[in-house]
């Protein structure tokens, strides 16, 4: 489609992917791993302690033939919790490609609230949506709900990830990043470690 460039969303959310991955001590899992061509961007991480799922068994077969000494599910994301245990030791997730945009808030929430608990302590959820900001002049707009950065931090308070740190990337372009840390603290509402960083 045109209302996103794909290769320069895509190398962006590399970049920030490669960046917050090389601070992760554990196991990781991508949401929607479709052929887990984002792994490539974990090099810190061993192969057997990377999880992928998806519901397209298509792409789990092409995933496996790409890294056969990885774990991967055939299955809805909302049904992690049957796979992934806390002993996993499980300090990144990740999803791409605006998964919000596509299954909306209330689903959404499913998956981010059933993820949480299987998150070690300081552990991160790392995703992306479509900015509506972005979009306002333009006269192709996505077919789909699309989201400001206003509602996606509201979004983010009813779920359990209500009192985390919250870190955003790329906040004016297309499609901005979240990456929300499981940081046990006092008080309420969301703490920002950088309101705004593309580096």
């Amino acid at each position: 489609s045109t209302y996103v460039n794909e290769d320069d969303a895509f190398k962006k959310y590399e970049k920030i992917l490669s960046k917050i991955s090389e601070k992760v001590d554990g196991s990781v899992v991508d949401i929607g791993s479709g052929n887990a061509q984002l792994w490539s961007m974990i090099k810190n991480i061993p192969e057997n302690k990377k999880y992928g799922i998806d519901f397209a068994e298509q792409m789990i077969e092409l995933a496996r033939k790409n890294y056969p000494e990885g774990h991967f599910i055939c299955d809805d994301a909302v049904n992690l919790k049957k796979y992934i245990k806390r002993k996993d030791n499980l300090g990144l997730i990740f999803t791409r490609g605006v998964m919000i945009n596509h299954v909306g808030t209330s689903y959404f929430k499913r998956i981010i609230d059933n993820a949480y608990p299987l998150l070690k302590n300081n552990g991160y959820f790392m995703f992306d949506f479509l900015n509506s900001e972005y979009f306002t002049d333009m006269k192709e707009v996505p077919d789909k709900p699309l989201f400001n950065l206003k509602e996606i931090i509201k979004f983010v308070l009813k779920t359990k990830f209500k009192k985390c740190w919250f870190q955003i990337y790329h906040q004016f372009g297309r499609s901005p990043i979240i990456v929300l840390q499981k940081k046990e603290r006092k008080g309420n509402g969301i703490y920002f470690m950088t309101k705004n960083s593309d580096k």
